[in-house]
């Protein structure tokens, strides 16, 4: 198991400069969206759905506790259900007011959100008090291979949301598979915080600090040559800080 002096060893980070690209992964190469007919409820902001829902593929973060060596290798698994196959699907691609009911691998599209929407869930004793030893993280997934099903906030007048609209239309993303730990790019945290943590981010970041996972692989390119490590989390840190698009 990969042990922390490791991961976030200085000779293993790289900077994420770009705030446009790592809060909003939409503006990342390698993001394909494709909306489909959302409707909302403005009386009790509600989010219903009464067509076939979106898509998402690109790079997502999501946020855990845990042990970060075991997740770099192990990756993110996804919970038994006992609901029948049509009650899951409406939970998987949140049909049933935007609720996934912990069915699938809950992902978001920025950074921030990731990391306020689980802070602000985990009670505070339970990271602060007893367990001690609990830490907590944001990982960055390479899920341009995938494609889940991307949800609308449920919240349209949550602070993080009224700070990021964009999250009105696609807030989280949903996978209904598995996801494997070579698909895991790193750990991302804010370089004024460091990464041991447990905390809310600063409000306005100019850059995060990526924490490489050397077992990430990835292939950028029709038959190019397959990357893996510190080579492949390049090519990804400078799709993030590349200006435009």
């Amino acid at each position: 198991m990969l042990d922390e002096e490791r991961i976030f060893a200085g000779s293993n980070l790289l900077r994420l400069r770009n705030p446009a690209k790592f809060q909003n992964t939409m503006n990342v190469a390698g993001a394909s969206y494709l909306c489909s007919s959302w409707c909302r409820n403005f009386n009790n902001d509600a989010v219903l759905v009464e067509a076939s829902p979106s898509y998402f593929s690109g790079y997502v973060y999501r946020t855990q506790y845990g042990n970060p060596g075991e997740i770099l290798e192990s990756g993110f698994h996804l919970t038994a259900s006992r609901c029948e196959r049509e009650e899951l699907f409406q939970r998987l691609c949140g049909a049933q007011g935007g609720n996934t009911f912990n069915s699938g691998i809950l992902t978001s599209i920025c950074a921030s959100f990731s990391s306020y929407s689980l802070m602000s869930k985990v009670p505070a004793t339970l990271v602060y008090g007893h367990n001690r030893n609990l830490t907590v993280h944001t990982y960055l997934i390479d899920a341009t291979e995938f494609k889940g099903f991307a949800i609308p906030c449920t919240c349209p007048l949550d602070p993080i949301v009224m700070q990021f609209p964009y999250l009105r239309e696609i807030c989280e993303v949903n996978f209904p598979n598995i996801i494997p730990g070579f698909k895991i790019v790193g750990i991302v945290f804010p370089a004024k915080i460091g990464h041991s943590r447990n905390t809310y981010w600063p409000p306005r970041l100019s850059r995060l600090l990526l924490a490489v996972n050397p077992h990430y692989l990835a292939n950028f390119g029709y038959g190019g040559e397959e990357k893996k490590g510190i080579r492949a989390a390049r090519v990804v840190a400078e799709r993030f800080n590349k200006k435009g698009e």
